[in-house]
């Protein structure tokens, strides 16, 4: 039988209801941390079950407190709406204390918790989220050097869509940002005829713009992201994470991941 890594679709408010009607699972982006620390909701259905809880540290100012009442709502709050995960969407290395005790409370509930790599040696039992998007080397080894530095069994995989102009030589490795109608201009009005690196496992094409300047345009569709979450899967990712509103037009192409 061949392994899938389950793909949930990271949503708020604005968007729960239509990506809710996908058939996926989502991750539920409607939680913050608010002064004490406690648990701060926003807009979310009464009606939901399921997913992965997302907590954000979006306008937290740390403030010393104890954190075991703020791991205990959590846990409470992960029971009853039926969240099978936590994803701490935590940048802040200030931080480090908190995501380190309410991490540690939450796993010893059995209860899966998803990290940025900032975090990988704060919690060593965490799942640790590496993006799915590179712009040099092969994708496959990404994954096996991210397995080899934070142990096997350890990642989650951040779907990033790819879509960037890099004039060349490289003089970066993000490129310029192609909005998808951009990208389609472009592919138009240059009669490209992409192709698939197995390497990147993505799709590119090159052009000259109009001062003869060598450009290559890298991107995914839903064949390129298809292919990374089955490396993923071969790799043992079991769980991956993509922005609603940045796959919209791939899911249904995508639906084995539901």
């Amino acid at each position: 039988m061949e392994l899938k890594p389950k793909l949930f679709l990271t949503v708020t408010h604005q968007n729960y209801s239509e990506a809710a009607s996908t058939g996926f699972l989502c991750a539920c982006l409607f939680y913050r941390i608010g002064k004490g620390p406690v648990l701060l909701r926003s807009g979310f259905p009464v009606s939901h079950r399921g997913g992965i809880m997302v907590i954000s540290d979006s306008g937290y100012e740390p403030g010393g407190a104890s954190y075991g009442n703020f791991s205990r709502e959590i846990v409470s709050e992960i029971s009853r709406r039926g969240f099978s995960g936590a994803l701490l969407d935590v940048e802040d290395p200030s931080l480090s204390e908190l995501v380190s005790t309410v991490s540690s409370y939450i796993i010893s509930r059995q209860i899966p918790v998803f990290l940025s790599p900032r975090f990988s040696k704060t919690v060593k039992e965490a799942l640790i989220l590496i993006p799915s998007a590179i712009s040099g080397g092969s994708y496959e080894q990404m994954i096996k050097e991210a397995a080899e530095k934070y142990g096997e069994g350890r990642l989650a995989l951040e779907v990033v869509r790819i879509s960037s102009d890099f004039a060349l030589p490289f003089t970066s490795s993000d490129g310029k940002p192609l909005s998808r109608a951009e990208l389609e201009a472009l592919k138009d009005q240059k009669g490209a005829l992409p192709f698939f690196s197995r390497e990147l496992c993505a799709k590119y094409f090159t052009y000259s713009d109009a001062e003869g300047k060598p450009h290559f345009v890298l991107f995914d569709d839903a064949s390129t992201l298809d292919a990374k979450l089955r490396i993923a899967a071969s790799l043992g990712i079991k769980h991956a994470f993509a922005l609603y509103p940045d796959i919209t037009d791939l899911l249904p192409s995508l639906a084995d991941f539901k």
